[in-house]
């Protein structure tokens, strides 16, 4: 209702402190308040749902559990900016939550599909790319064979199966996560389920370890530094007589 000046102020409310929880700004309240209000609105008016609804409830529990805002935010720019440079170490159960979560939705997705017969047949994904509401972009008349469904079909079921389950090896996950990312590109390729594919490769992040996380973001430092020396070594060379 356009006229409900409570619910437009809760919007609004909602907006912002999405936001600051995005950037960092305030991090364990803002969580708060963007869980609390995700849920009114979906209690206030259960029909105003969307897929991705469910999967958001789930991440903003686990962030209000977790120090979010202790590494790269604004709140730990602010930090060091007052002179506290010491690297905080936190606990990662509220990361292994998050994880949890995301391995149970593959794990759910998982064990009802294969109640279905048209993925013991290969079929499945053939009916879902020929979904007319949900179609984003029609598949070209060249793929549209079965055994190529059939391989589309019994990989989904694959890469969901290695989701919840050699994702907690350490040296497969960077490639089941690579699968589960290809995954759900082609479905968001494919179909239009409003954000559900973003949010859930966004539930991929918990899952990096973070001395890779640190040891890249090392090299890109090295190399952006690198670029600026030798920029600046063409300016020094040019302005010399």
């Amino acid at each position: 209702d356009p006229g409900d000046s409570v619910a437009l102020g809760m919007l609004v409310t909602y907006i912002v402190a999405g936001l600051f929880l995005t950037v960092g700004f305030s991090s364990r309240l803002m969580s708060v308040g963007v869980w609390v209000l995700m849920v009114s609105f979906s209690l206030r008016n259960p029909r105003m749902y969307h897929h991705v609804d469910p999967l958001l409830r789930l991440y903003g529990l686990g962030l209000i559990l977790s120090p979010c805002g202790a590494m790269y935010s604004v709140d730990a720019w602010l930090k060091r900016r007052s002179g506290n440079t010491e690297i905080p170490m936190c606990a990662p159960w509220a990361q292994r939550l998050i994880q949890f979560q995301v391995s149970m939705v593959y794990f759910r997705a998982f064990w009802t599909k294969i109640e279905g017969q048209p993925w013991w047949d290969g079929t499945a994904v053939y009916y879902a790319l020929h979904w007319v509401d949900a179609v984003r972009h029609p598949v070209p008349p060249l793929f549209d064979q079965l055994w190529i469904y059939q391989l589309l079909t019994w990989g989904t079921l694959g890469i969901e199966f290695c989701l919840f389950s050699l994702i907690w090896a350490r040296r497969c996950r960077y490639w089941v996560l690579a699968g589960g990312l290809i995954l759900h590109v082609g479905i968001q390729w494919c179909l239009n389920l409003d954000l559900l594919e973003y949010a859930i490769v966004a539930g991929y992040i918990p899952f990096l370890f973070p001395a890779d996380l640190e040891r890249w973001l090392r090299q890109k430092d090295q190399k952006e530094g690198h670029d600026l020396q030798t920029e600046g070594a063409d300016i020094h060379h040019q302005d010399r007589p």
